[in-house]
């Protein structure tokens, strides 16, 4: 039961920390268009 509570947590607290702005960043904007950052993030145990 501590194993699961552990790797629960542990998956909460990355889910928190992941988004586009931490891994690739915001959107630019170069002569009036804009480069939007796409990703797919995933992890597993």
């Amino acid at each position: 039961m501590i194993v699961e509570q552990l790797l629960q947590s542990i998956t909460e607290e990355i889910a928190d920390m992941i988004s586009t702005k931490t891994v690739i960043g915001e959107h630019i904007t170069i002569e009036g268009k804009t480069i939007i950052p796409v990703t797919k993030v995933s992890f597993g145990f």
